[in-house]
């Protein structure tokens, strides 16, 4: 498993649970990949750092994580953006 870890110059972080503290302190929370369908842009056990954005500063290319109400979060990359419906469209996977 990668850890990311986000410091500031200056400073240095002693411990994942430090880092991870740290980070939800400012915005930004680590997910867990599971599956490996973003490969190989992302494989299974990495750890992304996310934050909210809207909608409309997504990009195509940009990889998302949005919500789910089946299985909790999908991170796919963008493929397509409608600005007159405000709508993205997000790609299946990597693969």
């Amino acid at each position: 498993m990668q850890v990311v870890t986000l410091t500031t110059p200056g400073t240095h972080v002693e411990t994942p649970a430090t880092a991870v503290l740290a980070m939800s302190l400012v915005g930004y929370h680590p997910l867990i990949i599971r599956s490996g369908s973003m490969r190989p842009a992302l494989n299974v056990g990495d750890v992304i750092v996310v934050t909210d954005v809207c909608a409309s500063q997504l990009r195509v290319g940009d990889i998302a994580t949005i919500q789910d109400g089946a299985t909790g979060t999908l991170t796919h990359r963008v493929i397509a953006v409608d600005a007159a419906f405000a709508r993205r469209s997000y790609a299946p996977g990597e693969e």
